[in-house]
Order: structure tokens, then C-alpha cells, then sequence
């Protein structure tokens, strides 16, 4: 168990003749296009056609272990605590577009906090973690898709 982030690509980020050759889906809340069931179960079409990026933030302990750390210098209803850290292990969560620029002066707010007051050495993975955040709302932005928990 572990936390996934994706962002998926806008629809003429698309391979072109993926577009022309089959009819596309859209999932108007996360932004995903997909393949209709028929063209779906009939096609070997790899993930990362449709995916901007995906990252893996942690598994769940690590996750864990990185809300007690962060959560000394954000507060609990932050869009960093209350979207994402909330839970080692979620799915379903979206962060909307318009959520992107709070988001990210969250993070880096957490990032330099880390870096000054911590040991960063031994905490590495927290400021790995908060940049993959970071790779996921800067796609998220040219993508102008959210970023999607799965």
C-alpha cells in the first residue's frame, strides 16, 4: 500500500493517431481519456500514452512518518495536510487546477522550513517527496489537468 499521484495529459497532448484512430473518453472531473471498452479489451495501448506523469510519493509508513514531520510547520488544514498527507494510502482524491498555486507556495514554504530546521541528510526522502509534489502541479499547470490520487 502507498500513495500514486498522476496527472493525465490534455487531449492534444495525445499521440495524433491515437486520437484519429479511436474515439476517446473523457473523465471531465480528473481529466483522464480513455478507450471505450471494445477498443479497450482489443488493444495493447500502455498507460503512459494517456499519463503525463506518475509518481509514487511513498508507501504508507513513509507517509506517515512524513505528516509528523511536516505537519510542524504547516497547519492541519492545508491543502498539503488535508489533500495528501491525510492518508498514507488513498485513492479518488483530486486536487483541482485552481488549487495548484496555494499548493505550491505550501510546499516550498515546507521545503525551506525542512531544509533549515532539519537534518536533511537524514530526512531526504521528505524533500523528495515534497518535490515530486511539485513535478505533479507543474505538469498539473501545463497539462490543465488536476492532479489525481490513485
Amino acid at each position: 500500500m502507498g500513495l500514486d499521484a498522476v496527472v493525465y495529459k490534455k487531449e492534444d497532448h495525445v499521440d495524433a493517431q491515437l486520437r484519429e484512430k479511436y474515439k476517446l473518453k473523457l473523465d471531465k472531473k480528473t481529466g483522464e481519456l480513455y478507450l471505450n471498452d471494445e477498443d479497450a479489451m482489443s488493444l495493447d495501448v500502455p498507460v503512459c500514452e494517456f499519463e503525463a506523469i506518475e509518481k509514487r510519493l511513498g508507501n504508507a509508513i513513509l507517509i506517515a512518518d512524513a505528516k509528523k514531520i511536516i505537519s510542524k510547520y504547516t497547519t492541519p488544514d492545508s491543502i498539503l495536510m488535508s489533500n495528501i498527507l491525510f492518508s498514507g494510502s488513498h485513492c479518488g482524491t483530486v486536487i483541482s487546477c485552481q488549487k495548484n498555486d496555494d499548493l505550491l507556495m505550501n510546499v516550498e514554504h515546507v521545503i525551506n522550513k525542512v531544509k533549515v530546521r532539519e537534518d536533511v541528510e537524514s530526512l531526504g526522502y521528505i524533500i523528495k517527496l515534497l518535490n515530486d509534489i511539485v513535478d505533479l502541479i507543474n505538469v498539473s499547470k501545463v497539462e490543465g489537468n488536476p492532479i489525481v490520487f490513485v
